[in-house]
Protein backbone atom coordinates (compact mmCIF):
# COMPACT_ATOMS: atom_id res chain seq x y z
CA UNK A 1 0.00 0.00 0.00
CA UNK A 2 1.45 3.34 -1.05
CA UNK A 3 0.52 6.35 1.07
CA UNK A 4 0.42 9.83 -0.39
CA UNK A 5 1.88 11.77 2.53
CA UNK A 6 1.41 15.10 0.81
CA UNK A 7 -2.31 14.44 0.40
CA UNK A 8 -2.61 13.23 4.00
CA UNK A 9 -0.84 16.34 5.29
CA UNK A 10 -3.16 18.67 3.34
CA UNK A 11 -6.24 16.73 4.51
CA UNK A 12 -5.04 16.76 8.11
CA UNK A 13 -4.44 20.52 7.97
CA UNK A 14 -7.92 21.13 6.55
CA UNK A 15 -9.59 18.99 9.22
CA UNK A 16 -7.50 20.62 11.95
CA UNK A 17 -8.40 24.12 10.74
CA UNK A 18 -12.12 23.29 10.69
CA UNK A 19 -11.97 21.74 14.16
CA UNK A 20 -9.88 24.62 15.48
CA UNK A 21 -12.28 27.20 14.09
CA UNK A 22 -15.33 25.35 15.45
CA UNK A 23 -13.72 25.11 18.88
CA UNK A 24 -12.67 28.76 18.74
CA UNK A 25 -16.21 29.79 17.86
CA UNK A 26 -17.86 27.85 20.65
CA UNK A 27 -20.84 29.52 22.30
CA UNK A 28 -18.93 30.21 25.51
CA UNK A 29 -16.26 32.11 23.58
CA UNK A 30 -18.81 34.26 21.81
CA UNK A 31 -20.83 34.82 24.98
CA UNK A 32 -17.74 36.23 26.70
CA UNK A 33 -17.26 39.10 24.25
CA UNK A 34 -17.46 42.36 26.13
CA UNK A 35 -19.03 44.15 23.14
CA UNK A 36 -22.23 42.13 23.64
CA UNK A 37 -22.27 42.97 27.36
CA UNK A 38 -22.68 46.69 26.71
CA UNK A 39 -25.71 48.30 28.42
CA UNK A 40 -26.61 49.63 24.99
CA UNK A 41 -27.09 46.09 23.64
CA UNK A 42 -30.34 44.22 24.25
CA UNK A 43 -31.31 40.76 22.96
CA UNK A 44 -34.58 38.92 23.48
CA UNK A 45 -32.94 35.55 22.76
CA UNK A 46 -29.22 35.76 23.50
CA UNK A 47 -28.58 32.07 22.78
CA UNK A 48 -30.31 32.43 19.41
CA UNK A 49 -28.20 35.51 18.57
CA UNK A 50 -25.01 33.68 19.53
CA UNK A 51 -25.90 30.74 17.28
CA UNK A 52 -26.63 33.08 14.38
CA UNK A 53 -23.31 34.88 14.79
CA UNK A 54 -21.46 31.58 14.94
CA UNK A 55 -23.13 30.37 11.74
CA UNK A 56 -22.52 33.65 9.91
CA UNK A 57 -18.82 33.54 10.72
CA UNK A 58 -18.44 29.86 9.83
CA UNK A 59 -20.15 30.31 6.43
CA UNK A 60 -18.12 33.40 5.62
CA UNK A 61 -18.39 36.50 3.49
CA UNK A 62 -19.19 34.74 0.21
CA UNK A 63 -22.58 33.69 1.58
CA UNK A 64 -23.42 37.14 2.97
CA UNK A 65 -25.40 40.14 1.78
CA UNK A 66 -25.93 43.35 3.75
CA UNK A 67 -29.23 45.28 3.83
CA UNK A 68 -29.62 48.63 5.53
CA UNK A 69 -32.06 51.48 5.86
CA UNK A 70 -30.62 54.96 5.32
CA UNK A 71 -32.35 57.70 7.34
CA UNK A 72 -31.34 57.50 11.01
CA UNK A 73 -29.83 54.06 10.48
CA UNK A 74 -26.73 54.87 8.46
CA UNK A 75 -27.09 58.43 9.70
CA UNK A 76 -27.36 59.38 13.37
CA UNK A 77 -30.66 59.36 15.22
CA UNK A 78 -30.98 63.15 15.23
CA UNK A 79 -30.11 63.53 11.55
CA UNK A 80 -32.49 65.18 9.13
CA UNK A 81 -34.27 62.72 6.86
CA UNK A 82 -33.78 62.63 3.10
CA UNK A 83 -37.27 64.16 2.70
CA UNK A 84 -36.25 66.98 5.04
CA UNK A 85 -32.94 67.49 3.28
CA UNK A 86 -34.74 67.94 -0.04
CA UNK A 87 -36.32 71.03 1.50
CA UNK A 88 -32.84 72.59 1.73
CA UNK A 89 -32.85 72.92 -2.05
CA UNK A 90 -32.65 76.68 -2.75
CA UNK A 91 -35.74 76.50 -4.99
CA UNK A 92 -37.94 74.62 -2.51
CA UNK A 93 -40.97 76.86 -1.77
CA UNK A 94 -41.81 77.80 1.81
CA UNK A 95 -45.48 77.09 1.15
CA UNK A 96 -44.71 73.47 0.26
CA UNK A 97 -42.59 73.09 3.41
CA UNK A 98 -45.65 74.09 5.42
CA UNK A 99 -47.80 71.50 3.63
CA UNK A 100 -45.31 68.65 4.03
CA UNK A 101 -44.90 69.65 7.69
CA UNK A 102 -48.65 69.22 8.20
CA UNK A 103 -48.43 65.75 6.67
CA UNK A 104 -45.64 64.76 9.05
CA UNK A 105 -47.66 65.95 12.06
CA UNK A 106 -50.68 63.97 10.86
CA UNK A 107 -49.11 60.67 9.81
CA UNK A 108 -45.87 60.22 11.80
CA UNK A 109 -47.70 59.61 15.11
CA UNK A 110 -49.71 56.89 13.34
CA UNK A 111 -46.55 55.25 11.95
CA UNK A 112 -45.07 54.81 15.43
CA UNK A 113 -48.30 54.22 17.38
CA UNK A 114 -48.29 50.65 18.77
CA UNK A 115 -52.09 50.67 19.02
CA UNK A 116 -52.32 50.47 15.20
CA UNK A 117 -51.56 47.17 13.47
CA UNK A 118 -49.31 47.10 10.40
CA UNK A 119 -52.36 46.23 8.31
CA UNK A 120 -54.10 49.36 9.59
CA UNK A 121 -51.03 51.52 9.05
CA UNK A 122 -50.27 50.53 5.44
CA UNK A 123 -53.15 52.38 3.70
CA UNK A 124 -52.42 55.44 5.82
CA UNK A 125 -48.72 55.33 4.90
CA UNK A 126 -49.71 55.09 1.23
CA UNK A 127 -51.91 58.18 1.74
CA UNK A 128 -48.95 60.00 3.28
CA UNK A 129 -46.51 59.15 0.50
CA UNK A 130 -49.04 59.93 -2.24
CA UNK A 131 -49.83 63.29 -0.65
CA UNK A 132 -46.09 64.02 -0.37
CA UNK A 133 -45.62 63.13 -4.03
CA UNK A 134 -48.41 65.53 -5.00
CA UNK A 135 -46.70 68.29 -3.01
CA UNK A 136 -43.50 67.75 -4.99
CA UNK A 137 -45.07 67.66 -8.43
CA UNK A 138 -44.46 70.80 -10.45
CA UNK A 139 -41.56 72.04 -8.33
CA UNK A 140 -38.54 73.33 -10.25
CA UNK A 141 -35.58 71.63 -8.58
CA UNK A 142 -32.46 71.72 -10.74
CA UNK A 143 -30.33 68.70 -10.04
CA UNK A 144 -27.15 70.76 -9.78
CA UNK A 145 -28.32 72.18 -6.43
CA UNK A 146 -28.97 68.80 -4.79
CA UNK A 147 -25.35 68.74 -3.63
CA UNK A 148 -25.78 72.16 -2.01
CA UNK A 149 -28.91 70.90 -0.22
CA UNK A 150 -27.06 67.89 1.19
CA UNK A 151 -24.05 69.95 2.25
CA UNK A 152 -26.22 72.46 4.12
CA UNK A 153 -28.21 69.80 5.97
CA UNK A 154 -27.61 68.29 9.39
CA UNK A 155 -26.90 64.73 8.29
CA UNK A 156 -23.99 63.15 10.19
CA UNK A 157 -23.32 59.47 9.59
CA UNK A 158 -22.93 57.11 12.53
CA UNK A 159 -19.37 56.73 13.76
CA UNK A 160 -17.34 54.24 11.70
CA UNK A 161 -20.03 54.00 9.02
CA UNK A 162 -17.32 54.87 6.49
CA UNK A 163 -15.04 52.11 7.78
CA UNK A 164 -17.86 49.56 7.74
CA UNK A 165 -18.81 50.36 4.14
CA UNK A 166 -15.16 50.22 3.07
CA UNK A 167 -14.76 46.73 4.55
CA UNK A 168 -17.99 45.57 2.87
CA UNK A 169 -16.65 46.84 -0.46
CA UNK A 170 -13.19 45.31 -0.05
CA UNK A 171 -14.79 41.98 0.85
CA UNK A 172 -17.11 42.13 -2.17
CA UNK A 173 -20.24 41.85 -0.01
CA UNK A 174 -23.31 43.20 -1.88
CA UNK A 175 -24.79 46.09 0.07
CA UNK A 176 -28.36 47.26 -0.40
CA UNK A 177 -29.42 50.67 0.90
CA UNK A 178 -33.19 50.38 1.14
CA UNK A 179 -35.09 53.57 1.90
CA UNK A 180 -38.60 54.95 1.78
CA UNK A 181 -37.04 58.42 1.51
CA UNK A 182 -35.78 60.38 -1.49
CA UNK A 183 -33.30 58.35 -3.51
CA UNK A 184 -31.78 61.38 -5.26
CA UNK A 185 -30.77 62.88 -1.90
CA UNK A 186 -29.39 59.55 -0.66
CA UNK A 187 -27.42 59.01 -3.86
CA UNK A 188 -25.96 62.50 -3.60
CA UNK A 189 -25.02 62.01 0.07
CA UNK A 190 -23.38 58.66 -0.67
CA UNK A 191 -21.31 60.22 -3.46
CA UNK A 192 -20.30 63.24 -1.37
CA UNK A 193 -18.97 60.94 1.34
CA UNK A 194 -17.28 58.63 -1.21
CA UNK A 195 -19.49 55.68 -0.24
CA UNK A 196 -20.60 55.02 -3.83
CA UNK A 197 -18.72 51.74 -4.11
CA UNK A 198 -19.42 49.22 -6.86
CA UNK A 199 -21.02 46.83 -4.33
CA UNK A 200 -23.58 49.44 -3.15
CA UNK A 201 -27.09 49.47 -4.62
CA UNK A 202 -29.77 52.01 -3.67
CA UNK A 203 -33.50 51.25 -3.80
CA UNK A 204 -35.62 54.25 -2.91
CA UNK A 205 -38.08 56.83 -4.24
CA UNK A 206 -36.21 58.54 -7.05
CA UNK A 207 -37.75 61.68 -8.51
CA UNK A 208 -38.98 61.73 -12.08
CA UNK A 209 -38.09 64.95 -13.91
CA UNK A 210 -39.35 66.71 -17.00
CA UNK A 211 -36.38 69.00 -17.50
CA UNK A 212 -35.94 70.55 -14.04
CA UNK A 213 -39.61 70.09 -13.14
CA UNK A 214 -40.51 67.28 -10.73
CA UNK A 215 -43.12 64.92 -12.18
CA UNK A 216 -43.55 62.54 -9.26
CA UNK A 217 -41.66 59.37 -8.37
CA UNK A 218 -40.08 56.86 -10.73
CA UNK A 219 -41.53 53.36 -10.54
CA UNK A 220 -43.57 51.88 -7.70
CA UNK A 221 -43.70 53.94 -4.51
CA UNK A 222 -41.69 52.63 -1.55
CA UNK A 223 -43.08 53.37 1.90
CA UNK A 224 -42.02 52.24 5.35
CA UNK A 225 -44.00 48.97 5.30
CA UNK A 226 -43.35 47.65 1.77
CA UNK A 227 -39.55 47.68 1.79
CA UNK A 228 -38.38 44.15 0.95
CA UNK A 229 -36.33 42.28 -1.63
CA UNK A 230 -39.38 41.66 -3.80
CA UNK A 231 -38.80 45.25 -4.95
CA UNK A 232 -35.52 44.28 -6.66
CA UNK A 233 -36.66 41.03 -8.30
CA UNK A 234 -35.42 40.79 -11.89
CA UNK A 235 -32.64 43.37 -11.42
CA UNK A 236 -28.92 42.74 -11.87
CA UNK A 237 -28.47 43.22 -8.12
CA UNK A 238 -31.04 40.51 -7.36
CA UNK A 239 -29.02 38.11 -9.51
CA UNK A 240 -25.84 39.09 -7.64
CA UNK A 241 -27.34 38.09 -4.29
CA UNK A 242 -29.32 35.07 -5.48
CA UNK A 243 -26.91 32.58 -3.93
CA UNK A 244 -26.03 34.66 -0.86
CA UNK A 245 -28.44 33.19 1.64
CA UNK A 246 -27.19 34.93 4.78
CA UNK A 247 -28.15 38.50 5.67
CA UNK A 248 -27.17 41.17 8.14
CA UNK A 249 -29.98 43.73 8.27
CA UNK A 250 -30.00 47.15 9.95
CA UNK A 251 -32.93 49.49 10.54
CA UNK A 252 -34.41 52.00 12.95
CA UNK A 253 -38.14 51.34 12.52
CA UNK A 254 -40.34 48.29 12.99
CA UNK A 255 -41.05 48.21 9.25
CA UNK A 256 -37.32 48.01 8.46
CA UNK A 257 -37.13 44.61 10.16
CA UNK A 258 -38.93 43.05 7.17
CA UNK A 259 -36.49 44.29 4.50
CA UNK A 260 -35.03 40.80 4.03
CA UNK A 261 -38.42 39.37 3.05
CA UNK A 262 -38.04 37.94 -0.43
CA UNK A 263 -34.46 36.71 0.00
CA UNK A 264 -34.28 33.47 -1.99
CA UNK A 265 -33.35 30.33 -0.02
CA UNK A 266 -32.78 32.44 3.09
CA UNK A 267 -30.29 31.11 5.61
CA UNK A 268 -29.25 33.07 8.68
CA UNK A 269 -30.82 36.53 8.93
CA UNK A 270 -29.44 38.66 11.75
CA UNK A 271 -31.46 41.83 12.37
CA UNK A 272 -30.02 44.86 14.16
CA UNK A 273 -32.36 47.65 15.24
CA UNK A 274 -31.39 51.13 16.41
CA UNK A 275 -33.76 52.50 19.07
CA UNK A 276 -33.45 56.08 20.28
CA UNK A 277 -36.90 56.59 21.80
CA UNK A 278 -37.08 58.00 25.31
CA UNK A 279 -40.06 55.75 26.06
CA UNK A 280 -38.26 52.40 26.24
CA UNK A 281 -41.08 50.84 28.25
CA UNK A 282 -43.36 51.28 25.25
CA UNK A 283 -41.02 50.65 22.32
CA UNK A 284 -38.31 48.24 23.52
CA UNK A 285 -40.60 45.16 23.72
CA UNK A 286 -41.80 45.82 20.16
CA UNK A 287 -38.25 46.17 18.83
CA UNK A 288 -37.12 43.04 20.66
CA UNK A 289 -39.96 41.12 19.00
CA UNK A 290 -38.73 42.18 15.54
CA UNK A 291 -34.94 42.48 15.88
CA UNK A 292 -32.32 40.03 17.14
CA UNK A 293 -30.16 42.83 18.55
CA UNK A 294 -31.51 46.21 19.66
CA UNK A 295 -29.04 49.06 20.19
CA UNK A 296 -30.15 51.75 22.62
CA UNK A 297 -29.06 55.36 22.10
CA UNK A 298 -26.07 54.10 20.12
CA UNK A 299 -24.73 56.54 17.51
CA UNK A 300 -21.96 54.18 16.35
CA UNK A 301 -21.52 51.22 14.02
CA UNK A 302 -19.55 49.31 16.66
CA UNK A 303 -21.74 46.18 16.68
CA UNK A 304 -22.32 45.90 12.89
CA UNK A 305 -18.63 46.60 12.26
CA UNK A 306 -17.59 43.95 14.79
CA UNK A 307 -19.84 41.38 13.10
CA UNK A 308 -18.76 42.19 9.54
CA UNK A 309 -15.08 42.26 10.46
CA UNK A 310 -15.43 38.89 12.20
CA UNK A 311 -17.18 37.34 9.19
CA UNK A 312 -14.64 38.70 6.71
CA UNK A 313 -11.72 37.42 8.78
CA UNK A 314 -13.66 34.31 9.81
CA UNK A 315 -12.64 34.62 13.41
CA UNK A 316 -13.79 36.25 16.61
CA UNK A 317 -11.27 37.87 18.97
Amino acid sequence: MILNYGYLRVTYNRVFNIMHRSTFLCLDCIRSFSILDSPKVRCNDLDGVIKKIKQLVLEGKDNLQFITDFDRTMTKSYSETSFGILEHHPNFPESVKIETGKLVKKYLPIEVDPKFTVEEKIPLMVEWWEASEECLKGLVLDYANFEAAVKSANMPFREDCDRMLKILNQAGIPTLIFSAGIGDVIQCAVKLHSFDYANVHIVSNFLKFNGDVVDGFKGPMIHIFNKNEHAIEGTAYFKDVKYRKNVILMGDSLGDADMAEGVENAGVILKIGFLSSKDLTLFLPQYLSKYDIVLLEDETMDIPLFLIDSIVKQNLP
